[in-house]
């Protein structure tokens, strides 16, 4: 049979587990029409969440994916945004030509089919940048939506980008002078980079600030990441123990991308019954598979930065007291916090309610096995 576990794309139906809160939550929102931001670590499953939102509301709410991901200008953003919205919004090829005529009167927009693929529909827009051309761009989900008579949830993943825009601070606040007169539509915000949306909605001087509901989206609990697992297994006729179940979950923190790719390995090496060395062998190859990113990573890692880790890993809470910072040779508190805002740009820690924790727990556990020996 086939392996039951997926990671490395958005999983849904049958590979996606728990999320119920906060899909509760989005769907409530969707409802009343409230912005979402969600911020969370990589890999914790932010598309996936939104996803399987598709498959639980009615016809009439439709959803628009936008990855801004390799997009590095108010131009690209503007044509990507156009060329989605009409792509997930009307099915009909001459309606799309029609409803771009329609609403984008002012910036005579060409389009581009692919040959083999007459969903991926591409809009070029012809810019000179006044402020009514943007209005036009920026008020088509509205206007859409009314005549359609429906609603609409664009979903804009990899957000933080638009802080490499020229002039992004001026393109926030046009984006949000228009989006918060939205009625018909509301807007889900996400991305990867958590350091860097956390200063796009949560300072006050932000245009984003109070955009919207902010999720943080944690961990998995862990109850239902062991049920999982243990359920993949048994519809594939394999079994694994609850107590290897949670000493696998334990290994990558609940962190549900590894969760996932652990467990994919494990299958793969289990015959009838998934026991505690084969889930040790498992880890090892897990470690294998990662060794040379996490060697690269580390070249770039000062050694003040390296003997914070080592800190972090060996459980030390009083990180700013004479004793820690004279056994880690972190040199004085002042250095700490250098130290410390250091890492979290680089996004190899976060600071959650006041504990400092890895954003990737298979480095931690690298670090712990096989580099600080």
């Amino acid at each position: 049979m086939s392996n039951p576990f997926l990671f490395g794309k958005t999983v849904e139906d049958k590979f996606f587990t728990d999320r119920e809160s906060e899909t509760k939550m989005l769907l409530s929102n969707i409802d009343a029409k409230i912005n979402t931001i969600i911020v969370s670590p990589r890999r914790y499953g932010k598309s996936s969440l939104i996803k399987n939102l598709t498959h639980q509301v009615p016809s009439n709410i439709k959803f628009v994916f936008i990855d801004i991901y390799n997009i590095r200008s108010e131009a690209e953003f503007y044509n990507k945004f156009s060329s989605k919205l009409i792509e997930a919004t009307i099915s009909k090829f001459e309606e799309r030509i029609n409803t771009l005529k329609h609403f984008l009167t002012l910036l005579k927009p060409t389009f581009s089919i692919a040959a083999d693929n007459e969903t991926n529909f591409e809009v070029s827009l012809n810019l000179t940048g006044t402020t009514s051309e943007i209005e036009e761009i920026l008020n088509m989900p509205e206007r859409i939506a009314i005549q359609k008579n429906i609603n609409i949830v664009v979903c804009l993943d990899e957000f933080q980008n638009i802080e490499f825009f020229e002039d992004s601070l001026a393109f926030q606040k046009i984006c949000r002078s228009y989006w918060q007169n939205h009625t018909h539509v509301s807007y889900i915000l996400y991305g990867s980079k958590q350091h860097m949306l956390t200063g796009l909605f949560q300072k006050r001087n932000a245009p984003f600030y109070r955009f919207g509901d902010v999720m943080y989206l944690g961990k998995i609990d862990k109850i239902y990441l062991v049920k999982f697992i243990i359920d993949r297994f048994s519809i594939t006729q394999k079994e694994i123990y609850k107590e290897t179940a949670e000493i696998l979950v334990d290994y990558v923190k609940n962190h549900p991308y590894y969760t996932q790719q652990l467990a994919y390995i494990l299958w793969n090496m289990t015959d009838k019954t998934a026991d505690i060395n084969t889930l040790t062998e498992a880890k090892n190859i897990l470690l294998d598979q990662n060794t040379m990113f996490y060697q690269s990573e580390i070249e770039d890692i000062s050694n003040s930065q390296i003997n914070f880790l080592r800190m972090i890993i060996a459980g030390e809470k009083k990180i700013n007291s004479k004793l820690v910072i004279d056994k880690y040779k972190l040199n004085s508190s002042a250095n700490v916090a250098r130290v410390k805002k250091a890492l979290i740009k680089k996004e190899i820690i976060e600071v959650y309610k006041n504990n400092i924790s890895f954003y990737d727990p298979v480095f931690e556990l690298w670090l712990r096995e096989r580099y600080f020996i």
